[in-house]
Formats: structure tokens, sequence, C-alpha cells
């Protein structure tokens, strides 16, 4: 007797050892970003559109902005650079943690000069993120600014991964959304 076996194709879904290596989320815009650990518990983040390289962020605990610069033609521009500071050192600052609310003051450091700056965070109910197959546990976590601008950042924290993304961003102007659609853990 002959059983025909058909191969399954098991869906490699990334975890938390997979970021020394970096994971890839990919957007319905078009954009894609590459979480890779770094020291400390930092998580560096490379943006890009389309495959062209946009920007560079560090992340304290998989969250919090330490620094960011914008990426032209496969180079940093300094012209764009920003950092953060704190507090506390970066891997003093809180964890991420369900229905939590607290605010961090921060200095922002720019080429336009130094801003004191305040943070508020709150973060929802533990639930589910499923991306492209994947199912993860998340967290919302929603971070207002008291700049001039009125922005306010809605974050997705992944706890089973260690890192959060940018899920929506909104300003006095509009809004903007942006829905993962797929992940994987880079070779």
């Amino acid at each position: 007797m002959l059983l025909a076996l058909t191969p399954r194709l098991a869906l490699a879904c990334p975890t938390a050892a997979d970021l020394a290596g970096g994971i890839r989320m990919s957007f319905d815009d078009g954009g894609s970003e590459i979480f890779t650990a770094r020291q400390d518990g930092m998580v560096r983040v490379e943006g890009s559109y389309d495959g062209d390289p946009a920007y560079i962020y560090d992340l304290a605990q998989g969250s919090y902005l330490l620094a960011s610069i914008d990426v032209y033609d496969g180079v940093p521009d300094a012209a764009t650079r920003m950092t953060y500071s704190y507090p506390m050192p970066p891997a003093e600052m809180p964890v991420i943690e369900a229905e939590s609310r607290w605010s961090l003051d921060a200095v922002t450091a720019s080429f336009d000069g130094v801003i004191p700056e305040s943070q508020s965070y709150a973060t929802g109910a533990e639930r589910i993120e499923t991306i492209g197959g994947c199912e993860y546990r998340a967290i919302d976590m929603i971070v207002a600014y008291d700049d001039a601008g009125e922005s306010t950042d809605g974050l997705v924290y992944l706890p089973d991964l260690g890192f959060a993304f940018l899920g929506w961003f909104e300003d006095s102007e509009r809004r903007s959304t942006y829905t993962p659609v797929q992940i994987e853990a880079l070779p």
C-alpha cells in the first residue's frame, strides 16, 4: 500500500529568540520594519518603504524612543537626528504591563535645540494580535506628548517578542493607521 504524503507547510512564527538576528514586520501601506536586539535590552528598528531605507529608531525596553534619524538615499541624515533623555537609565525604564498608567519627563535634543517634554502612558488589557497567521499576546499603549502638535502614538507592545510597533499616530491635523500583515524571522 502506497501512502501519499502531503507535506504540510508549518508557519514559522518568530519568537523572542529570533530578535537577536532580526524580525521583519510588513505593513499594509508597503512599509516594513526590522526589529533587532541590541545590548542592554535595547531594540533597533530599521524602517523602509517599498524597500528603500527611511528611518532608524533605538528603543529602550523595546518601546521607549531614545533616538531617531531619517535615512535618505541609504545614508542617515544627521540634521534629522533626535535623541530623548529620561530621568533613569534605559534598562531601568518601566516594563510595559497591561492596564497601567504612568508619566515620564523627557528632554528632546535635535538640530533645533533642546526641549523638555512630558509623556503620558496608558495601557489596555492584554489581547491577541494576529499578524500574517501568527498570534501574539499584545498590549495596546497610548503615548500622549505635551508638544505643540498635540500628538499621540498608539503602540502595540508584543510581550512575547519584547518590542512595540506603531499601530497609529494622531496629531491636530490627521490620524494615520499602520496594520501589520506579515511577520518573519530573518535568516
